[in-house]
């Protein structure tokens, strides 16, 4: 009975030090991962709050994302490449997206839509856009 309570007390130790992590993972996300939480010129308490209020849900997104997405990219990459995502307009109708990644793709295809191909005319951004909007993007 004591080396079985052992080994049941070592698992939870185990599981505690986990969710531990993943508690202090989830803060370095937010002030230092990309998310820039940290309220630098913010003293009153409403805008406090609505710093809180903006920074929280943000992190609950990256975290759902890379849960999601098949490759389970860490917070830093996967906001890397969000950020990276660019469009030009290159004139004649036509548009430039200079970034594409295989983690992009993956995002695409997590909402159900194609990635941007490099060049894509007008009536084609324009239809990726209309079917983001169906599907809730805005």
């Amino acid at each position: 009975m004591g080396e079985s309570s052992r080994e049941g007390g070592a698992f939870h130790v185990s599981q505690a030090d986990r969710e531990l992590w993943r508690i202090e993972e989830s803060f370095r996300v937010t002030k230092t991962g990309g998310l820039s939480s940290r309220p630098v010129c913010v003293w009153a308490r409403e805008h406090m709050r609505a710093h809180f209020l903006t920074c929280y849900p943000a992190l609950l997104i990256v975290r759902l994302s890379q849960g999601a997405l098949p490759s389970h990219p860490s917070a830093g990459a996967l906001l890397d490449d969000m950020r990276a995502l660019d469009c030009s307009y290159a004139g004649g109708g036509w548009w430039l997206f200079d970034h594409r990644t295989d983690l992009t793709d993956e995002v695409f295809a997590l909402v159900g839509l194609d990635a941007p191909r490099r060049w894509m005319r007008t009536r084609d951004v324009k239809a990726l856009f209309a079917k983001g909007r169906k599907i809730g993007w805005g």
